[in-house]
């Protein structure tokens, strides 16, 4: 009996050690999105479905970081453009040895059988993990999940929790939580064809935006990219033809390279949109196409800025049509997040996004939450990340040339962030838009003291030419315009480069001080606004209006490529 005993209090005690865990990220288990339901009542045990891991750990110096990342993003500071290489970014921010090597050694003792560790020292990734092996590191459940459109997937709805020697060392996992995206992708299709006299195309653009007609890049170094999600491919004949038709002043460049995946055979308009107006308004720079095919945003997102925290030599320009108004990502998530673009913007690249296509968001907190008429606006994210630069949609007046005013038809997005303050760039900008006099919506819709976006505007309005599959088509949204802006970056940063000078890098401080210094640097957009005319909510308090100066419909307004050339 006494042998017994000593059996059962050892069990007991080694039982309550392994059950020495905690929770990483700080939030509730997230729910069933829309269009799905449960089809199994017990986990999942054997799988063959494989999940890549990413482990995000804690770093150190980020005081550091945040201090280097505006020194060096600041024209009026004498450290301007002294950008970080890979190197001194780990030796600064990557996480100590010991806490990589015990994260490391857990994960193979686990079973883990490939598992790396990233150049700047602060991701460790587990790849391929069996569905079994990640519920039994994370201690979380599976199951089998149906969409309506008959799409099976196995899920996990968190929370996850690691052993607590190793989860002090992390700061997120990516990579086990969440459903894939079904909505579609939300560039503006026009059913019909634009009439001539409103086609956008790359001449069009770089007319407005006065771009010598005869201007391509010329610098070997200089590189630029789109980043593609929700399995967005593109098709390289899609691309000459769009060449031959709208390119005629400069020869045909392909791709030079995918990191990811690509299937030519099922072309996206959201790539190809992306890929042909990057390159076609600046052409003969060396453009690479980053692609994940998996349909969760927020995981992917987390591996695409991994990827580029492993290259020695990323490109220096990169353009994002992807965001949510509403389904925000966790608290330890967008924290992350944040610090990732801090990194690469401390490396000198410009990170770009589109600010979305719902106006100011009023219509609810998104398919996971039940706030449909809800007081509170719901920006874009990562739009509203202070260390990313944020581009909202324009439209000509009249005809294809001349001044613009903010889309109209969609919302081109814009508003402030809940979670972030406002940025330093932009402090005065901001107050003077709030003191301006035009009618603003009711206090309780947004948070004056937030991240304010968008920061600049480009063309975005329907009638973009776009070739997808081999047939031409009418689009638009703000996904037009962060690939026409990033354009203009890639062929000022052309212009850096054949000085010898470091290229832009985080854009907004330099964005923000040249408005101010040189008015004519943007087209000031003062008509229009970015109401949702669907809103549960109707007039002025369901979005913004356009101002003289910053507003959050058109931010500083769009680019003056003349002036610019010779103020960078």
């Amino acid at each position: 009996m006494r042998i017994f005993l000593l059996i059962v209090l050892a069990f007991v005690a080694l039982s309550l050690a392994v059950e020495d865990r905690t929770f990483v990220e700080r939030s509730e288990a997230i729910d069933i999105p829309t269009g799905w339901r449960r089809t199994t009542s017990f986990a999942i045990t054997q799988s063959k479905r494989n999940v890549d891991l990413i482990f995000a750990l804690k770093q150190r110096n980020l005081d550091q970081l945040e201090e280097t990342f505006w020194a060096v993003s600041d024209p009026k500071n004498d450290r301007y453009g002294q950008h970080l290489s890979s190197e001194a970014l780990r030796a600064l921010i990557g996480a100590p040895e010991a806490d990589i090597n015990a994260v490391v050694a857990w994960l193979k003792d686990q079973g883990c059988a490939n598992v790396l560790v990233g150049r700047s020292g602060d991701m460790v990734f587990a790849r391929s993990v069996s569905l079994p092996l990640a519920s039994r590191l994370l201690s979380i459940q599976f199951h089998t999940y149906r969409h309506s459109s008959g799409l099976s997937f196995d899920a996990s709805l968190g929370p996850y929790s690691l052993p607590s020697n190793i989860a002090d060392k992390v700061n997120l996992v990516t990579g086990v939580i969440g459903f894939p995206d079904m909505s579609p992708v939300r560039t503006k299709v026009n059913p019909a064809p634009s009439p001539a006299a409103l086609e956008i195309n790359p001449t069009v653009i770089r007319t407005r935006y006065n771009i010598s007609a005869t201007l391509v890049g010329t610098n070997a170094q200089n590189q630029h990219a789109v980043a593609e999600f929700q399995a967005q491919y593109y098709s390289p004949a899609d691309l000459k033809t769009f060449w031959t038709k709208y390119v005629p002043f400069a020869p045909f460049q392909a791709v030079a390279g995918v990191v990811g995946q690509n299937d030519p055979s099922s072309p996206g308009i959201e790539a190809s949109l992306d890929i042909e107006y990057l390159m076609g308004v600046s052409p003969n720079i060396t453009t690479y196409f980053y692609s994940l095919k998996a349909f969760n945003f927020w995981n992917d997102l987390m591996t695409w800025t991994g990827e580029l925290d492993n290259e020695t030599n990323p490109p220096f320009v990169h353009s994002v049509s992807y965001g949510s108004q509403g389904d925000y990502p966790s608290d330890s998530y967008r924290s992350t997040l944040n610090t990732e673009f801090q990194k690469l913007g401390a490396r000198g690249l410009s990170i770009i996004f589109a600010s979305g296509d719902s106006g100011a968001g009023c219509e609810g907190g998104g398919i996971n939450t039940a706030k449909a008429c809800d007081c509170t606006f719901f920006p874009s994210f990562p739009a509203t990340c202070p260390y990313v630069t944020t581009v909202g949609a324009t439209r000509f007046l009249s005809g294809s040339s001349g001044p613009e005013g903010a889309v109209q038809a969609f919302g081109s997005g814009g508003g402030f962030s809940q979670y972030f303050p406002t940025a330093p760039y932009q402090t005065d900008d901001v107050a003077a838009y709030l003191a301006s006099g035009v009618q603003m919506p009711e206090a309780c819709a947004f948070n004056a003291s937030g991240r304010a976006t968008p920061d600049v505007s480009a063309l975005g309005d329907v009638h973009f030419q776009v070739v997808n599959g081999g047939s031409t088509i009418s689009v638009g949204g703000t996904s037009a315009s962060a690939p026409t802006f990033s354009a203009v970056i890639s062929l000022l940063n052309d212009q850096l480069l054949n000085a010898g000078s470091p290229t832009l890098g985080f854009l907004n401080t330099w964005i923000y001080q040249t408005a101010s210094a040189n008015p004519t640097a943007f087209f000031d957009v003062t008509v229009g606004d970015n109401i949702n005319a669907g809103c549960c909510r109707s007039g002025a308090e369901s979005g913004f209006e356009c101002a003289t100066g910053w507003d959050p419909v058109t931010g500083v307004g769009t680019p003056n490529f003349a002036v610019l050339s010779t103020l960078v």
